[in-house]
Order: C-alpha cells, then structure tokens, then sequence
C-alpha cells in the first residue's frame, strides 16, 4: 500500500513540475509577444534612427504635385504600393485617399470638358 501510495505522489510531483514548466515556457512566449508588439507602430518596424512618421511629415508634407506623382506611380502596374509609400514616407491609407480624391477630380475635370 505504501508503495502505491508513493507511487502515485511521484506521479503527481511529475505531472505538476510537467504543467509548471508548461507554464513557464508560455509566459516566456507572452513576454516575447509582448516585446514583438512593442517593436511595430501602425504594421511598420520601428526603427529607431529615424523619426516618427508623424514628425518627419509635419517638417515638409507632400505638396498637391508631389502627390500627383505618387499617386500616378502607384498606378503603374510596375509598382508595388507598399514600396512606393516606404520610398515616399507616407501610409498606404493615405495614399490610397489621395488615388480616390485624384480620381474623383480628374472624373469631375472629364465631365466638364464634355459639357463645353
């Protein structure tokens, strides 16, 4: 009996150090995760020798040619958007809202032409 009895605390011992070290592997994960998210702002790396895109772009913001260019670049078919926009420093989303603002005008400018 007592050896049973032994028998099944050293199961227990084993299970419980088992879920222990379980336990302390996923936190080992967590804090990784945790470092991983800390290292990305907005799905961009942080890279730490350049500003912040915010304050980059307060010093010289894209003039309405500037933009035109960009926009026309980003509809070649040549051109991936992402590596136009890192090249440019400025986000996809406003470079995709200057595309739909070019293309609202330039429809707007066409509709007007065929009126005259």
């Amino acid at each position: 009996m007592d050896r049973k009895l032994a028998r099944r605390n050293i199961r227990s011992a084993l299970i419980i150090a088992a879920i222990a070290v379980f336990m302390f592997a996923i936190s080992f994960v967590a804090a990784g995760l945790v470092i991983a998210a800390a290292s990305f702002r907005g799905g961009r790396m942080v890279r730490e020798d350049l500003p912040p895109l915010a304050e980059a772009r307060a010093e010289d913001a894209p003039s309405a040619e500037q933009k035109l260019r960009i926009v026309l670049d980003g509809m070649s078919d040549q051109t991936l958007v992402g590596e136009l926009c890192d090249r440019h420093q400025v986000t996809e989303s406003e470079f995709y809202a200057w595309r739909a603002t070019t293309l609202d005008g330039a429809t707007a400018a066409l509709a007007r032409a065929e009126n005259t």
